[in-house]
């Protein structure tokens, strides 16, 4: 199913971010006020280059926070179109389209 995590409200820490394969989508979940705004969104690197965006997670500020996996970056932008504001001013999801 595209569009949806492959793991939501996971907590951020290195040991978790250190097991996640190579190549996934991994979102915060601290941002803005709105389903757009992510402090931190990158695919994971190769394990040799971990390290440093390691530190780019901590730098934001989000590491022990919580995160969402998602297999591409593309699954990730399917994802955040689904969310829509209503009159009141609220954000809401809608429904997958089949």
């Amino acid at each position: 199913m595209t569009g949806q995590p492959l793991k939501s409200d996971a907590k951020l820490t290195k040991k978790y971010y250190m097991g996640l394969p190579d190549g996934v989508f991994l979102v915060s979940s601290v941002g803005g006020f709105t389903p757009f705004d992510r402090d931190f969104a990158e695919s994971v690197v190769p394990s040799a280059e971990r390290n440093a965006q390691w530190q780019r997670i901590c730098e934001k500020r989000v590491d022990g926070r919580g995160c969402e996996v998602f297999a591409t970056e593309e699954d990730f932008k399917t994802y955040q179109n689904r969310w829509k504001k209503t009159p009141e001013g609220r954000w809401v999801m809608m429904p997958e389209k089949t």
